[in-house]
């Protein structure tokens, strides 16, 4: 994993890196956590199981041969990264942060913020964060873009249809808190109705249905994204 490290003027560190799914989930927390946001570019698609997942979830003998399987841990469903479709960033903030908030529905709540403000800034249409408990709590656990969480963000398309197209996890320690969040460009579900046993799935659960893709922003591209994404979040005291 390569990283590159820099400091913003606004409080934040900034690390970019590049390389395995696997290696980036168990990378470890830093002794002292400070206000910081992980960019993390894929080298290959992946399975991303959370963290009280089973393996039994999958069918892998369709799987592409580059294919990564792992398991983050933070809650939640399964997720595929393509990394050309998507976008994964992790952000970290220490407990005496101004941001932390002990309610874990709100703790989301100023995160969703951001990423609606930033994909509204790339031409999604009407980019709106998810406020209160989970909803659709059954078909969430086995895959993360069938439920909708605190913070996570819908679009709207042009029939009028919302769709989630950011999803957020989280991992609390003693030192504050890891966000993991995964933005999705465009919307191929061949892959991922490839990869889930058929068992797995509530019968009333169609992965073809669950997403739309973000539209006119999904011609920006991931770095556009990111640009602002971090341009959108709060300043802090150093």
């Amino acid at each position: 994993m390569t990283v590159d490290r820099s400091d913003s003027a606004t409080g934040w560190i900034v690390e970019l890196s590049t390389g395995p799914t696997e290696r980036f989930h168990a990378r470890d927390l830093p002794d002292v956590i400070r206000p910081t946001v992980w960019v993390h570019h894929p080298t290959a698609p992946a399975a991303v199981l959370g963290s009280t997942q089973d393996h039994s979830l999958l069918e892998l003998s369709a799987a592409p041969e580059n294919l990564e399987v792992c398991k983050r841990r933070s809650g939640g469903g399964l997720v595929v990264i393509e990394p050309d479709r998507s976008l994964w960033i992790d952000v970290l903030i220490p407990r005496s942060c101004a941001l932390w908030d002990d309610d874990i529905n709100r703790s989301f709540d100023w995160l969703g913020s951001v990423w609606s403000q930033a994909l509204g800034d790339l031409g999604a249409l009407r980019p709106q964060p998810h406020r209160g408990p989970l909803t659709n709590r059954a078909h969430g656990a086995v895959i993360c873009f069938a439920g909708l969480g605190p913070g996570e963000v819908t679009v709207e398309s042009a029939d009028g249809r919302r769709s989630k197209v950011v999803g957020l996890s989280q991992r609390r320690t003693r030192q504050g808190a890891r966000f993991q969040c995964l933005a999705v460009f465009g919307w191929t579900p061949e892959l991922l109705e490839s990869l889930v046993s058929p068992k797995s799935l509530p019968a009333d659960l169609h992965i073809s249905e669950l997403m739309i893709g973000l539209g006119q922003a999904e011609a920006m591209g991931a770095q556009d994204l990111v640009d602002r994404f971090l341009s959108h979040l709060p300043a802090l005291s150093s």
